[in-house]
């Protein structure tokens, strides 16, 4: 999808902002007439959100350590921690995590949505879904459009009808993303099959990212998979881009594959995906827990 997730070691801007919004809120009561004298969780967290601005994990990871044995039921280390483990793709230590802050505090299903992409990056398909069904039952009206992450795991569940519906739901706030047109394609085609998907495709103003609109004339009919590959490794282009691109060709085309019933050659192109063009990206992480399950089989 557009709205990637980067992975380097670094932690970037936008993570330790939802880490703070998710450990904020517990800080001070709504009604507390004064602050509250800083405990030694207060001052280890801050510590810790210090050296996490200066790019020192491992720094981080040793004071958010002290913070949750300082604290045993406070919450907000926890989070922190398992935000940073996440980040680092330590995604069993994440579930550990935010299974004890649901210990603590079962109303957090904000961290049981963020619990839901841990299970699903471990291959735990059947619990991944649990939580995110969960999660968007909290949500006004039951519902969240910019759950595509649920619908992917929807799809490696075997829900295809909930899967349709959770990608018509993200093409309201994402409307030209091949991507999410090619996921509600790939349960369309599991749950009523491949004319019905193919006249029901999520139609795309203009994705710029080479080869996604090729991968939307896939899904039409009006081209194939080897026109998809073609187009994504045509030109001189730089390494860097030419892994990206190609990553994504392969990618898709296994998937459509797979969606269609071929599995030897979904198995064949996510494989070359995954093992041949590494992108720091979250669909590179769903290819390699594609491959997990095609390993089971």
């Amino acid at each position: 999808m557009q709205a990637t997730r980067r992975f380097n070691i670094g932690f970037s801007r936008p993570l330790i902002i939802l880490i703070l919004c998710l450990i904020s809120a517990p800080l001070r009561a709504a009604d507390a007439p004064t602050p509250p004298v800083p405990t030694e969780v207060d001052a280890l967290l801050q510590k810790a959100k210090d050296a996490a601005d200066m790019n020192k994990p491992a720094e981080v990871f040793k004071l958010l350590d002290q913070a949750v044995a300082a604290g045993p039921k406070d919450t907000r280390p926890l989070i922190f921690r398992a935000g940073m483990r996440q980040h680092v793709k330590d995604w069993a230590g994440a579930v550990a995590d935010a299974d004890k802050v649901m210990e603590i505090d079962p109303t957090r299903k904000d961290v049981q949505g963020a619990r839901a992409i841990a299970h699903f990056m471990l291959g735990h398909i059947k619990e991944s879904v649990v939580d995110f069904d969960a999660y968007v039952a909290s949500l006004p009206g039951g519902v969240s459009p910019n759950q595509w992450q649920r619908g992917i795991a929807l799809y490696y569940a075997g829900r295809f009808e909930d899967g349709v519906k959770q990608f018509e739901e993200h093409q309201k706030v994402n409307p030209d993303d091949v991507e999410n047109s090619a996921w509600h394609f790939f349960c369309m085609a599991k749950w009523k099959g491949l004319k019905a998907a193919r006249d029901s495709v999520i139609p795309s103003a203009g994705d710029d990212r080479v080869p996604m609109m090729k991968v939307l004339e896939m899904l039409r009919g009006t081209a194939t998979p080897e026109d998809v590959i073609g187009t994504a490794g045509a030109g001189n282009l730089r390494q860097k881009t030419l892994n990206r691109q190609l990553f994504y060709a392969h990618l898709y085309v296994g998937l459509y594959y797979d969606s269609i019933g071929e599995g030897a050659k979904a198995k064949e192109h996510i494989k070359t995906a995954a093992e041949k063009y590494v992108v720091p990206d979250y669909m590179y992480d769903v290819a390699k827990v594609h491959m997990m399950g095609a390993e089971k089989k």
